[in-house]
């Protein structure tokens, strides 16, 4: 799987991770949700333990689905093209699960 993408530039080729290209696609969206009052919650460290444990489990069910949906597609060269381990987050997602839930 491929971890980069090359962008032609103004300034030649760059190689950029997948993570950070799509971020900065969608960055209008991406600051859109920093209003949303969870994320406010989160960022001010006044959400309760319980609703960031449920919101983390929300996360990892969904990173679990697309890391399945990836594997069974991932000889697609839609796939193949976009690939970048650092969009695989459903380990690292059990890890912080189970992290807050031991505090």
């Amino acid at each position: 799987m491929f971890d980069v993408v090359f962008i032609p530039s103004y300034f030649g080729v760059l190689e950029v991770g997948h993570s950070k290209y799509f971020l900065q696609r969608t960055l209008a969206e991406h600051d859109e949700t920093m209003e949303h009052t969870l994320m406010k919650s989160i960022y001010s460290k006044s959400i309760s333990k319980e609703s960031y444990l449920q919101y983390l489990r929300s996360q990892h069910r969904i990173f679990v689905a697309l890391g399945a949906a990836g594997r069974k597609k991932r000889a697609e060269p839609i796939l193949q093209a976009v690939a970048d381990s650092m969009l695989l987050r459903a380990d690292l997602l059990r890890q912080d699960v189970a992290f807050w839930a031991d505090q």
